[in-house]
């Protein structure tokens, strides 16, 4: 599959598209203006607790203030308190970006994790003897680290997909970035404890969203059309230094960076992301068979109807509803994830009698999801012909 990225920014936005053979797949944007980015990390002060939903408001900047959920591990906190918090969802209308007290540092290859002495495996890495592997060699080198500290913090870590195929080297090396980051977050956070008192502060700003899925999303091979010569520039400098093992031997292996030079219409408009953003957001779709699928989504959940329509062509009932639903799943799954669709969904398949055929629905609907970088959840097919799932938002 060639998979094209297609990166830009101007003064308000930030925006990002992934195709896959042409297709439009994913598509991101970020506001500009606002200084509360997802990963950033805050001395912020906390102005609000409210013990009867365990968690409290933190200010992060003038006027600006976070939702934390606290939970059980975490230390009692009390208005005024100045504390370390990490933007871990961006805020919507009539939501508060949502932080945390559990602060990660994102590299290409590894997490480094405060708070925890776990060692986590992506699941995008299945080869079992791999895993064990990199969860071996990351364990060691925590330890090296720490025996190298006056200090006994506990860290952990979450190893990234890209870690299965490059050396410990590598990631040991990026720890080791990571690990001086943290360090200097803690310097400017005690510097700041002292020298503001009861403000808050910007201690370490996350890349933009751009550069952030240049780090964590885009795969060797994989090419990358840049639309701005300031970013453009900014992307080569992040590939530069970014650590590579021995076995990424050549240019094949690393994400190669292109300039938009076509001026006769912006990138996205000359890509046809534009034409296929607007098609994904209708509420009802065609399948190819005649049957339809129609979304609608409300607060509490989206539900999914599938309808057989005008497919006729099948000899009889079961083979229309295998059919459609099958051509549904495929739909469906592609739609959820450009769409960027959270929370709880709902697919309403039309129903089948034959126990094999909602078996193998549902493999090929769990396969299409398997596309799909967001965490989810899919419950088995019930009576009804329901399908259950929820989606994390990416």
């Amino acid at each position: 599959m060639k998979r094209r990225w297609l990166l830009t920014r101007d003064d308000l936005r930030a925006r990002a598209a992934l195709l896959e053979d042409g297709d439009l797949a994913e598509c991101y944007e970020e506001p500009l203006g606002s200084l509360i980015r997802c990963g950033s990390i805050y001395a912020g002060i906390v102005r609000d607790v409210v013990p009867a939903i365990a968690a409290a408001f933190v200010e992060v900047g003038p006027g600006e203030k976070v939702f934390l959920q606290l939970t059980q591990s975490d230390v009692l906190l009390h208005a005024g308190q100045r504390v370390l918090v990490q933007i871990t969802q961006s805020g919507r209308v009539g939501k508060a970006p949502q932080a945390s007290l559990e602060l990660k540092m994102a590299g290409r290859y590894v997490i480094l994790a405060t708070g925890s002495d776990h060692v986590g495996v992506s699941k995008r890495i299945t080869d079992v003897a791999r895993r064990d592997i990199l969860r071996g060699e990351i364990q060691a080198q925590l330890e090296q680290l720490r025996s190298e500290r006056t200090d006994t913090p506990e860290f952990g870590a979450i190893i990234r997909s890209f870690a299965a195929c490059v050396d410990a080297g590598v990631t040991g090396s990026e720890l080791s970035t990571l690990m001086r980051s943290w360090d200097l977050i803690q310097e400017r956070f005690a510097h700041e404890q002292q020298a503001r008192g009861a403000s808050s502060s910007l201690l370490h700003e996350e890349l933009v969203l751009p550069l952030r899925l240049l780090r964590d999303r885009v795969a060797p091979g994989d090419e990358v059309v840049i639309e701005e010569k300031n970013l453009f520039d900014e992307a080569t400098s992040l590939l530069a230094s970014l650590p590579v093992g021995l076995n990424v031997p050549d240019l094949s292996q690393i994400p190669q960076l292109e300039l938009f030079t076509e001026y006769d219409a912006p990138l996205f408009e000359h890509e046809g992301v534009e034409e296929q953003l607007l098609a994904s957001r209708t509420r009802s779709h065609q399948l190819p068979s005649g049957g339809s699928v129609v979304i609608d989504v409300g607060e509490a959940l989206s539900a999914i109807d599938v309808n057989s329509g005008s497919s006729t062509d099948a000899a009889t009932l079961e083979e229309t509803a295998f059919r459609t639903n099958s051509e549904a799943a495929v739909m469906v799954a592609r739609l959820l994830r450009l769409r960027n669709s959270a929370g709880i969904i709902i697919v309403d398949f039309i129903e089948m009698h034959d126990r094999s055929n909602r078996e193998k629905l549902m493999q090929l609907f769990a396969d299409e999801l398997a596309h799909d970088h967001a965490r989810i959840r899919l419950l088995p097919l019930d009576e009804l012909g329901l399908a259950k799932l929820t989606r994390k938002k990416q």
